[in-house]
């Protein structure tokens, strides 16, 4: 688990040397290099197996720690540097029982160094309707929010912003994910859903798109919008659930999403009729396997 503490961060930054506001200079918040993602997602594989180990403390453990630790090997920039530094005093800690604690804390603390060159970190502006710039949408999200039952946040990204927000993500889950394949995905960590902005905006001109006498192709792009939207947010719904079953769940509440953003009840059904015979089928073999039935 990975979670976002404010005081471990300003803890974390002034024992990497850096102070916290007043004159200091902006911090480089531009797009990480290869070198440095690289570089992370090391790093992240290497805490993700110490907050997995079930191990007792001992001086074994603080070996092997500190064998993969070197194996990271130097930062390739002095962005990075003060979190590999703050990142040197996890092994010792992992000596003894007791001091476990400790260690999972610097974990976090280090971790936080480093989300903040992410660009999920960075700031991202609230609004709703459509936009050609990333945005965080305040509709979406209260629609979410609704149905989950605790706050959750909708983020729709542009093309430049979403292939820097996957592959980040990729470096720092050690995943592989394709930006130009995937759609969305839904964080329980953050409480985020994360989209692009090509499946948001038509769901912000939703009545205009989703008419019968609009064309087909639009009508698809609207059922394929709702359709990455009920999917996510049935994730934070059925957090065990397996793929087609997040999706078997989001297809029979699309027609209710398309109402909850405004659309007729008629055009809403419709909608959801046009995913089921044309969209569900084309889905992965996991997303799909076991069929949907309808319900009863």
């Amino acid at each position: 688990m990975r979670r976002l503490l404010t005081l471990a961060l300003v803890l974390a930054l002034l024992a990497a040397g850096c102070s916290v506001g007043e004159g200091d200079d902006e911090p480089d918040l531009s797009p990480l290099t290869s070198a440095e993602l690289g570089w992370i997602r090391a790093y992240s594989a290497w805490t993700i197996g110490i907050y997995d180990d079930e191990r007792h403390g001992g001086p074994r453990v603080v070996a092997e720690c500190e064998e993969e630790e070197a194996g990271l090997g130097p930062t390739p920039t002095d962005r990075l540097e003060p979190a590999a530094e703050l990142a040197t005093g996890i092994c010792p800690l992992l000596a003894e029982d007791g001091t476990w604690r400790r260690a999972l804390d610097t974990v976090d603390a280090t971790d936080n160094l480093l989300r903040t060159l992410l660009r999920d970190e960075q700031p991202l502006e609230l609004a709703a309707g459509v936009t050609e710039a990333s945005r965080a949408d305040t509709e979406l999200s209260a629609y979410a929010t609704d149905v989950v039952e605790r706050p959750v946040e909708v983020r729709c990204w542009s093309t430049g912003d979403w292939r820097r927000v996957v592959v980040e993500d990729n470096a720092w889950t050690d995943s592989s994910d394709d930006p130009e394949t995937l759609y969305g995905w839904a964080d329980d960590t953050s409480d985020r859903i994360q989209m692009r902005l090509d499946q948001c905006n038509p769901l912000a001109r939703l009545d205009e798109q989703a008419t019968s006498d609009k064309s087909l192709a639009a009508r698809r792009e609207a059922a394929d919008s709702l359709g990455t939207l009920a999917h996510e947010i049935q994730h934070f719904v059925l957090p065990d659930a397996s793929e087609s079953k997040v999706e078997c769940a989001g297809m029979r509440s699309l027609a209710a999403v398309a109402q909850r953003l405004g659309l007729d009840r008629e055009s809403a059904l419709a909608l959801a009729d046009l995913y089921r015979a044309e969209i569900y089928p084309e889905q992965p073999d996991e997303y799909i396997e076991g069929g949907c039935p309808q319900r009863p």
